[in-house]
């Protein structure tokens, strides 16, 4: 996993020395997921989605970034038919570049759209609880044995995403964006240097 932090790191600071001669094509977003992408699961939110993006304007209409994003979240007791149960701590990093394509370049404005290429390096501890509450009779559990387990792997994966900045001042902006990552909805502010 260092190697990963090394390739961002070298990708930021290649970003930065690129854009070290020219203002305002360095654009430097942190931003909080409000919808985390696994609420369906009905965990508590241990860290909400946070993400931070360094991009790189090369013209008006085309940008690319480099990203890194994390979460944790903490599963509530899942009961299985044989009486045990188990507890999931998930944490998520992703890292990655996303291309962009701006629509609307006003003053105020900056409307933009495109694809995330990123490695997802998850970790998911289980605690395995024995349940208290009986197999039979009344108290049964909430969710059946599943079918299959499948270890928490690193893997590559790609998604899209859709989003606006409104500048409230000529260098600080608030954004939202919709995609899929790490949160299906994100609110933040971005910074042109």
């Amino acid at each position: 996993m260092s190697r990963i932090f090394v390739l961002f790191g070298l990708l930021l600071i290649s970003l930065a020395t690129v854009t070290a001669q020219s203002t305002s094509k360095l654009h430097l977003s942190a931003g909080v997921g409000v919808v985390p992408t696994y609420f369906k699961d009905g965990g508590s939110i241990n860290v909400p989605p946070v993400s931070l993006n360094m991009a790189f304007k090369a013209t008006e209409k085309f940008s690319i970034s480099a990203f890194a994003a994390y979460s944790s979240s903490t599963s509530p007791l899942i009961k299985y038919n044989d009486g045990s149960s188990n507890i999931f701590n998930n944490q998520m990093l992703i890292v990655g570049i996303r291309p962009a394509v701006h629509f609307v370049n006003l003053d105020k404005w900056d409307v933009y759209g495109g694809f995330s290429f990123a490695y997802n390096v998850p970790f998911v501890d289980v605690d395995n609880t024995p349940s208290d509450e009986p197999l039979y009779g009344d108290n049964k559990p909430d969710t059946p044995t599943p079918s299959f387990y499948r270890e928490a792997q690193n893997n590559f994966t790609y998604s899209g995403f859709v989003g606006a900045t409104y500048f409230v001042k000529n260098n600080l902006g608030i954004f939202g964006e919709v995609g899929y990552g790490i949160s299906l909805l994100n609110l933040g502010v971005t910074y042109k240097l």
